[in-house]
């Protein structure tokens, strides 16, 4: 899990410096953090740590605001 903390993480400060750097010139900066989303790596991690994909979604998703794990369609810019 190293590798993906450090990267969302990594994404959060570019943001953060992006925005302050260009706010000058009135550009806004957003990015997309998804929590836990239905995903083969998602499924994966499950298995890893012991659970079953029904386990791992009760678990994940209770975490969550709206009581489940997302899908890749809600993150997907159109």
């Amino acid at each position: 899990m190293l590798p993906y903390n450090v990267s969302k993480g990594g994404i959060l400060n570019i943001t953060r410096c992006c925005a302050m750097d260009l706010a000058p010139f009135k550009i806004r900066v957003n990015d997309i953090m998804a929590g836990s989303i239905e995903t083969r790596a998602s499924y994966n991690h499950m298995k890893d740590i012991g659970l079953s994909i029904q386990q791992g979604r009760k678990l994940f998703g209770n975490a969550t605001l709206l009581k489940r794990q997302g899908a890749p369609m809600e993150i997907v810019l159109l």
